[in-house]
């Protein structure tokens, strides 16, 4: 069986709280791969179509 990992993009305008975000999501889910992290909601749509 083939199975591919979960990921995950963050749109957060505020890098610390990505970053709080992030590491709340390494703990909490250890499996999920954050693939990017975007300042905009505009940046957040164009990053998830371009992956």
């Amino acid at each position: 069986m083939n199975t591919t990992a979960p990921t995950a993009l963050i749109a957060e305008d505020k890098p610390s709280l990505a970053q709080a975000l992030h590491i709340g999501l390494q703990r909490a889910w250890p499996a999920l791969r954050v693939v990017t992290s975007v300042g905009d909601g505009v940046s957040a749509v164009r990053q998830a179509l371009d992956l």
